[in-house]
C-alpha cells in the first residue's frame, strides 16, 4: 500500500496505528517484523453498544 522497501528501518521506532479500527496492522508489525506498533481509536471509548452499533451501521452501508 505504501511501498515501503526496506520495512527494517522501522524498528527503531514505535508507530502509532490511529484510528486502528479493526486491522491487524498492529499485530503484523509486531510478529511478521518485529516492530513496536500500538493501536488505538477513538471509537473504542464510547461503550459496546456503540461501537456494535456502528458495526452493524457500517456492515448494512458497505452491502
Amino acid at each position: 500500500m505504501f511501498d515501503i522497501d526496506d520495512i527494517s528501518a522501522f524498528k527503531d521506532y514505535t508507530i502509532l496505528d490511529c484510528p486502528s479500527g479493526a486491522s491487524s496492522f498492529v499485530t503484523e508489525a509486531k510478529n511478521k517484523y518485529g516492530i513496536r506498533a500500538v493501536g488505538c481509536d477513538p471509537l473504542f471509548g464510547e461503550g459496546l453498544n456503540t461501537l456494535a452499533e456502528r458495526g452493524e451501521a457500517d456492515i448494512e452501508y458497505v452491502m
